[in-house]
């Protein structure tokens, strides 16, 4: 089994596809909240949420960031049918299983969402 650090160091692309590929199997995914919402990262064209695949990874940067985040399991179809969308409609993208350098792949929700429901 693969550790968390282990799984930080693949490249960012590989995370991306083993998230895609988890989520279309109904994996949930796990966020960083506290009493005023979601962890959010700056990205160039604004803000993005990031997800992680395991509760592990996600108290991985929930032990380095600022601040009281307590980890938040979001199931797939959560994912699917209402925190894309509106994430879109806010205008946020999605960083997914960013390392703990901050490097993973960002995109726009509608294309993140693309990915996970295409068969």
């Amino acid at each position: 089994m693969t550790t968390t650090i282990d799984f930080f160091r693949f490249p960012s692309a590989q995370r991306y596809d083993t998230a895609v590929d988890a989520i279309r199997k109904g994996a949930s995914v796990y966020a960083l909240a506290d009493d005023s919402g979601c962890l959010v990262l700056p990205t160039g064209d604004g803000n993005a949420l990031p997800i992680w695949l395991s509760e592990q990874q996600a108290e991985a940067w929930q032990e380095k960031e600022e601040g009281d985040f307590q980890v938040l399991t979001v199931s797939q179809e959560a994912l699917i049918e209402k925190w894309l969308p509106g994430m879109q409609a806010d205008g946020f993208q999605i960083a997914v299983v960013p390392n703990l350098a901050g490097e993973c792949i960002v995109l726009d929700a509608n294309e993140f969402l693309s990915d996970i429901t295409q068969q």
